[in-house]
């Protein structure tokens, strides 16, 4: 098998390093620096891009949006198989799934992305979906009573995370919310007690919801500290007044606010609560999963986690061959699969990663 994998982060260091370590042999594994450049791409470019996706079996981007977009239409015209971080298909539904004897598959982050892939099993568990909540969130390892949460880590993240309305999902009906003013607290089993706000990141399943679990309520929610969200509001209201009067933020001045704020990312906690019907009771179900700060290669818990995830979907859905779907396979469809479903967090166990059922 030919991999393509474009982009070049820790993330897909640690999901390299993790096949590296399986002594998986590979045809040829291409690891490209892509050419793109943030002011455009030039035809030349896109002729190099094309070529290496035109001689590969798979193709793996961590690029963002715009440019893993590129790299879809050309994977989508060889029909290779595609997986991005990114969402790079707007509507599911434009692509049958009889155009390419292929797979394409997007969100493929942790969240969205492994909170999807757990999702899907929820979706499955339950004969009626009741609640879904994804809690996520970068925690110090050194604060016993998590003072020190890595809550933010630019100004694009923030202006995207506190200023854009955040999408959830409650009682079947699709709703915006604003992320700052919808918080509350929540008791995470060995974490202990954190305050939530509400973000979007449900990617992709948001439509898996609305098809599948009918009138259920669904949110997603990142964990910030007691005594950072107060501060969040102030940021935003700073924000807010600069870009009220010049319409272009002080870059300089609102990263020193912001700094304030950004932790050293030694946690990264995923935590899937969920509520439904089986066999007509009431059941509650719960998975947490916990990646550590890589001291060793230098890697954030969060890159650890995405890149693992990466590692281990790609291992059984194409080396270990437990799925066979062609066409877009939403992160949840995966999820439902339960011999992948169980082979995937085995694996993330197997490099590290722990991961609970409550």
């Amino acid at each position: 098998m030919k991999i393509a994998v474009l982009g070049v982060n820790p993330a897909a260091r640690v999901f390299l390093n993790a096949l590296a370590s399986d002594g998986v042999s590979f045809e040829e594994l291409t690891y490209a620096a892509t050419p793109l450049a943030l002011s455009g791409v030039s035809r030349l470019e896109e002729e190099y891009l094309e070529d290496l996706i035109k001689e590969s079996d798979l193709v793996i981007t961590l690029l963002p949006r715009d440019f893993s977009r590129r790299a879809f239409a050309i994977s989508r015209k060889f029909c290779k198989n595609f997986i991005s971080a990114t969402q790079v298909i707007e509507d599911v539904g434009e692509l049958s799934s009889d155009e390419c004897n292929s797979m394409f598959i997007q969100c493929l982050n942790t969240v969205p992305g492994l909170s999807n892939i757990i999702a899907g099993r929820v979706l499955s568990l339950f004969d009626e979906l009741l609640e879904l909540n994804i809690y996520f969130g970068g925690l110090s390892k050194s604060s016993g009573k998590t003072e020190c949460a890595a809550v933010m880590s630019s100004i694009d993240e923030f202006l995207s995370e506190c200023l854009t309305k955040a999408k959830a999902l409650i009682n079947g009906v699709p709703v915006d919310l604003d992320p700052l003013s919808e918080a509350n607290s929540i008791e995470i089993p060995g974490t202990g007690s954190l305050w939530a706000m509400r973000v979007d990141r449900l990617g992709t399943l948001m439509h898996s919801a609305r098809s599948v679990a009918g009138n259920a309520s669904m949110s997603a929610f990142r964990l910030v500290c007691p005594s950072a969200l107060e501060s969040l509001r102030k940021l935003k209201e700073l924000l807010l007044v600069k870009l009220g009067s010049s319409g272009i933020p002080q870059g300089r001045e609102l990263e020193a606010e912001l700094a304030k704020f950004i932790g050293v990312d030694h946690e990264f906690l995923l935590y899937v609560k969920s509520r439904g019907v089986i066999d007509g009771a009431v059941k509650e179900v719960k998975y947490f999963v916990k990646a550590t700060y890589d001291y060793l290669n230098k890697v954030s818990a969060s890159h650890s986690l995405k890149g693992l995830t990466l590692y281990a979907v790609i291992r059984a859905l194409f080396i270990d061959k437990l799925w066979n779907l062609k066409g877009v396979v939403l992160p949840e469809f995966i999820g439902m699969n339960e011999g992948a479903f169980t082979y995937i967090l085995a694996k993330l166990v197997e490099k590290g990663i722990e991961v609970r059922v409550l």
